[in-house]
């Protein structure tokens, strides 16, 4: 299970991502024209993705039915009689303790409060054709609670059955010491966390990810869906992957600050950080925020076009194969010439780092 989680959106981000860039990246050759290294890029693409997917189908947990992905929503289509079972257990993890919380079909919201016990209202969802089929799910999904120590564990169990009568959800509603270290996961839901402080990590294959005023984040990662983080910090590196959705940031502090994003927007408004690599392979890059001194910032895009926003004094220098560079008027930029957008400039002491580069998009920087 470890495994599955720290892996399955590193390859197709990580992998992905930092391929497809680097051959965007490469100065364009004669011999091959801009359709052709198009091709090849997504051909490329399109293979790491489809060894990612199959990876990820062979690493689920055990106990995960066959058919609780891929026929899930024609289950519910289908399936109209419902049995609802709702229950509540307690942990007593004490005021720094850690609790892992693993959901397979579901949404897991946690927020932070006053106990020294952690809280898990359980919500299991079932539906069927029939009543008898509805109660049946009930009976075999199941959601485990243990306690070693200060680490508590919730884990959603489902049988090996390949086409079960049933199609079972089951929501978390946590409530958590204000100090706990947190790691959620799940595979089809939302994650949610509020107010925590202790370090948070958080995971869904498919769903969306929401992270607000955590003290201590570590790295947050979904396959598809909305990335959204507010208030959030880190004394290390703040590290966001997305393969198709959305990602932005607001009123983040970190010592760095790395997002990977395969197919949407990266949005980061207010982000102070020591150094950040922000990369999407199609989709525009906006940053706004400090830069520090001697730090590095990297900014990358296949297609898409990358607007900065900087304060503090940079050297910068931005390129393009198929769009132009362009700077405001307190950075005063110098271009190359030849069949791309190459530009430099200095703004302030020119202390930290500031890299740009797109295929086929624009480049828009400015400083104060």
């Amino acid at each position: 299970m470890r495994r599955f989680q720290r892996t399955f959106v590193m390859l197709a981000v990580v992998a992905v991502a930092g391929q497809g860039l680097a051959l965007s990246a490469a100065e364009p050759q004669d011999s091959q024209p801009k359709e052709r290294r198009r091709t090849v890029i997504a051909h490329e693409l399109l293979t790491e993705l489809h060894h990612t997917i199959a990876e990820i189908m062979r690493e689920l947990p055990q106990g995960t039915p066959a058919g609780v992905l891929n026929d899930l929503q024609a289950q519910q289509r289908d399936y109209r009689a419902e049995q609802v079972d709702k229950q509540t257990r307690t942990l007593a993890i004490g005021a720094a303790g850690s609790l892992e919380l693993r959901n397979i079909v579901g949404d897991i919201i946690v927020k932070a409060g006053g106990s020294r016990d952690a809280t898990i209202d359980i919500v299991r969802t079932s539906r069927g054709r029939t009543d008898a089929d509805a109660k049946l799910g009930l009976e075999r999904v199941t959601v485990e609670t243990s306690l070693q120590g200060t680490r508590g564990t919730v884990n959603a169990r489902y049988p090996d059955e390949r086409r079960p009568p049933y199609s079972v959800s089951t929501a978390y509603t946590v409530t958590v010491p204000a100090g706990t270290r947190v790691s959620a996961h799940s595979i089809a839901g939302n994650v949610r966390l509020t107010g925590v402080k202790g370090e948070v990590s958080a995971d869904t294959i498919s769903g969306d990810l929401d992270i607000q005023g955590a003290a201590s984040l570590d790295s947050i990662r979904t396959m598809s869906g909305k990335i959204t983080v507010t208030g959030a910090q880190s004394d290390g590196t703040i590290d966001v992957g997305m393969v198709s959705g959305s990602v932005t940031l607001t009123d983040v502090k970190a010592r760095r600050v790395s997002v990977s994003a395969v197919n949407g927007p990266v949005v980061a408004k207010n982000v102070t950080a020591g150094s950040a690599s922000v990369t999407s392979l199609s989709g525009d890059i906006d940053y706004v925020g400090p830069v520090s001194s001697a730090g590095r910032y990297e900014f990358q895009s296949h297609s898409g076009e990358i607007r900065l926003a900087l304060s503090g004094g940079f050297t910068f220098e931005g390129r393009s194969f198929s769009g132009s560079v362009q700077g405001d008027q307190g950075l005063s930029l110098t271009r190359s010439a030849g069949g791309r957008q190459v530009a430099r400039g200095t703004t302030g002491d020119g202390s930290a780092v500031v890299a740009a580069t797109t295929f086929s998009g624009n480049v828009k920087v400015s400083g104060k």
